[in-house]
């Protein structure tokens, strides 16, 4: 029964000290006139032109699901292909099945004809769905492709684009945009341009 009030003791010891720690730091970030709650002032993570994120390229992706459209690394050489790939999820086939009108293949076709015009008919519709900006300037020839994601598993679109002669050496960003389908994709800048995209990729060319 005696040890009963040494605990208590060193409870209320041990409150009392974290309180008057914490009073402390708190008038000392006061003086430094630091929150470290809040969010920095100077630092964003909402804009993708201006944030390196590691989800946007491939060689540090270290996530286990892509959600967004992705390139192969942050430094292309001039000469080289820039490597996309466009995760299909299932609000994409939403969208999608708004904008894509194939026509059922003739049912004169055995069943490989028929999903081979069918998937040549989405993969075109696919094509012109997306497009592919540099600067937003140069608009990059869309050539997407089915395949699964070899890290993820993913289903998704695979595209290799040749970069522009005309790109200067350093930071260049890339746009992947879409088709505007409804009065949210609607909505334009000051110049008309429409605001609603998959990504803002910013890259470097050497």
């Amino acid at each position: 029964m005696s040890n009963i009030p040494t605990k208590k003791f060193q409870k209320s010891s041990i409150i009392i000290m974290g309180c008057f720690m914490g009073l402390i730091m708190k008038n000392t970030f006061d003086l430094m006139e630091t929150n470290l709650i809040e969010s920095r002032d100077f630092y964003s993570e909402r804009s993708s032109v201006n944030t390196y994120d590691s989800n946007n390229y491939e060689s540090e992706f270290e996530g286990e699901v892509i959600s967004v459209p992705i390139i192969d690394k942050p430094i292309i050489k001039s000469s080289d292909f820039i490597s996309i790939f466009v995760p299909y999820s299932k609000l994409l086939d939403v969208k999608l099945n708004s904008f894509c009108d194939a026509e059922e293949p003739a049912e004169s076709l055995n069943r490989y004809e028929k999903r081979k015009e069918l998937n040549g008919s989405n993969i075109e519709c696919i094509n012109q769905f997306f497009t592919f900006v540099v600067n937003e300037k140069d608009t990059l020839p869309s050539d997407l492709l089915f395949t699964k994601h070899p890290i993820t598993d993913q289903k998704g679109y695979r595209t290799f684009l040749p970069l522009p002669d005309s790109l200067p050496i350093g930071k260049n960003l890339l746009s992947i945009k879409r088709q505007l389908l409804d009065e949210e994709d609607a909505e334009r800048d000051s110049l008309g341009r429409g605001l609603r995209f998959e990504d803002e990729i910013p890259f470097w060319v050497q």
